[in-house]
């Protein structure tokens, strides 16, 4: 399992209530503390390049 994964694993095992602390288990599992917290919040990040197209010359 990668450490990411086991990491929200111990997440999801937290009793109610409990204080989430995302910097203790990403360090404690080896990941990023940012990447953790997204993906427990179930937030995506894209990146979008709007209004701007390479192929077009202006």
């Amino acid at each position: 399992m990668a450490p990411i994964d086991e990491a929200l694993a111990a997440l999801k095992s937290l009793n109610l209530g409990e204080k989430i602390n995302f910097t203790q288990i990403a360090q404690e599992y080896s990941c990023d503390r940012s990447t953790l917290s997204r993906r427990w919040r179930g937030v995506q990040v894209l990146d979008i390049k709007v209004g701007w197209n390479m192929n077009e010359n202006f």
